[in-house]
């Protein structure tokens, strides 16, 4: 899907009116290679003015790859330059394709699932905290507005920026729905961009793929909107140094400690717009600075009456969970993250053993996972899996999940796009060779190919060239 998009991209550029001069030039000297090529193969003379491709053949190729390489440098200091405050407009239909890759990654992908796997959705408990971040220097905060204070259920997701000024952060315990909360904000917002020409588009951004050595915060967001959702790159540089992208950063506690400091100090150093960035709250406390936003909102666990009502607003179908729930004070315990309490509902409504022999926490939360795996391969309807997705086993679906995860652990991330793999993603050193190489050395072995036809047939390079493909 990527590729598509930016091969669409790429069509659209060349068809500018400051690239048609390069075009046709390239067009007239295919032309007149091909013509060449033609003639000397069937040994018809060439006219006076083409004779001395025959006798030196080189030259043209080497005008040929002068007007490439120029071409080439001339958009490559095009794409240097500095944007003006009139380049985003340039990139309208860019920033419409952006916008329909984001909600089909985020929230057709991601957010919709997550919500179906619930029979209803669970109202999560938010606190608002402004003591867990540092706001920029000149911000001027009200007094007691550094208190702890609860956000009404009600309000909707655009109101929390409103009121951080655009720089918010949001924090909690694993499984509480953090990621959740963030894509809501999302799909509000993308709704916004998709109907006003000047609002910013929320793009999410996965720290696990931050790097130490990216030269700046900006730096790795044009890099990532050019890898991760196919944005020319000057199209990108335009975007984040304007404002055009709201960057919605998930995953800041999935880095290691030392990176997680420095990407905490690159984010510190991007204040001139605004930024939104998701972090356990643990990992979060650990961190040597706070960042520099206005505003933390915090997901709380739910209680244990929250679970209960919710338990009892399914009516007959949550009796199986309502028992679950009171034959097991720990299950109980577990259920206070909307992810635990999803997975129970399922599986009680199976009729599925969470118990087990052992009775810890850890050991029931294994159990219970384990067990809720078994009810999603099993039970998944057949129009949600993907086409040919139902000729695999279980245990084979376990078997190349469990690879996925390795490879995904081993990078430090947690979630998988097809278009993020790489050739040194392959399972041994071997097959990372060939994948990444294999085809330069085809490719070395046609040119060699050719070449000795050409020694052997007496031809010219374009003679070669069509006797190698069977002209």
């Amino acid at each position: 899907m990527v590729m598509r998009k930016k091969a669409g991209w790429v069509w659209r550029s060349w068809r500018k009116p400051q690239l048609n001069a390069v075009g046709v030039l390239l067009f007239l000297l295919v032309s007149v290679a091909l013509a060449s090529a033609v003639n000397l193969v069937t040994n018809a003379p060439l006219p006076p003015l083409l004779q001395p491709l025959e006798r030196h053949p080189w030259w043209f190729l080497g005008i040929l790859l002068i007007i490439i390489l120029g071409a080439r440098g001339v958009l490559g200091a095009r794409t240097a330059e500095g944007g003006t405050a009139d380049e985003p407009k340039r990139w309208a239909h860019v920033r419409g394709d952006l916008i329909g890759r984001v909600h089909a990654d985020w929230v057709e992908g991601v957010l919709q699932p997550s919500l179906s796997r619930l029979p209803r959705p669970v109202e999560a408990r938010l606190t608002k905290h402004r003591s867990m971040v540092t706001p920029p220097q000149g911000l001027v905060l009200p007094a007691g507005s550094h208190a702890e204070s609860p956000v009404p259920a009600d309000t909707p997701p655009q109101a929390w920026l409103t009121r951080a000024r655009g720089r918010l952060l949001v924090l909690g315990d694993p499984g509480t729905g953090k990621t959740t909360l963030l894509l809501r904000l999302a799909q509000a917002l993308l709704e916004t961009a998709a109907n006003d020409p000047q609002a910013r588009v929320p793009v999410v951004f996965h720290l696990s793929t931050w790097k130490p050595e990216a030269r700046s915060f900006e730096a790795w967001l044009v890099d990532e909107l050019d890898r991760h959702y196919g944005v020319p790159r000057r199209a990108a540089r335009a975007f984040v140094e304007h404002g055009v992208v709201l960057p919605l950063a998930d995953g800041l506690d999935e880095l290691a400690e030392p990176r997680r400091a420095a990407c905490a100090a690159a984010m510190n150093d991007y204040t001139s717009h605004p930024l939104v960035v998701c972090c356990r709250t643990v990992e979060y406390i650990a961190l040597p600075e706070r960042l520099r936003l206005n505003l933390a909102i915090a997901v709380e666990p739910l209680r244990v009456n929250d679970v209960r009502q919710w338990a009892e607003s399914l009516g007959a179908d949550g009796e199986p969970l309502r028992q679950l729930l009171g034959s097991d004070p720990v299950l109980g315990q577990l259920a206070r993250t909307p992810l635990m309490l999803g997975a129970m509902a399922t599986v009680a409504g199976g009729g599925r053993d969470v118990h087990g022999g052992d009775t810890g926490p850890d050991a029931r939360r294994r159990r219970l996972l384990d067990t809720y795996v078994d009810a999603a391969l099993v039970e998944t309807p057949r129009a949600r899996l993907a086409p040919g997705a139902g000729r695999f086993t279980p245990a084979q679906t376990r078997h190349w999940l469990a690879q996925l995860a390795a490879l995904l652990h081993a990078r430090d991330l947690t979630v998988y796009q097809p278009d993020w793999m790489q050739y040194d993603w392959a399972p041994s050193r071997r097959q990372a060779w060939l994948v990444a190489y294999g085809p330069l050395l085809v490719s070395s072995l046609l040119v060699m190919g050719v070449a000795v036809v050409g020694t052997i047939r007496h031809l010219s390079l374009f003679g070669a060239v069509l006797v190698a493909v069977g002209v």
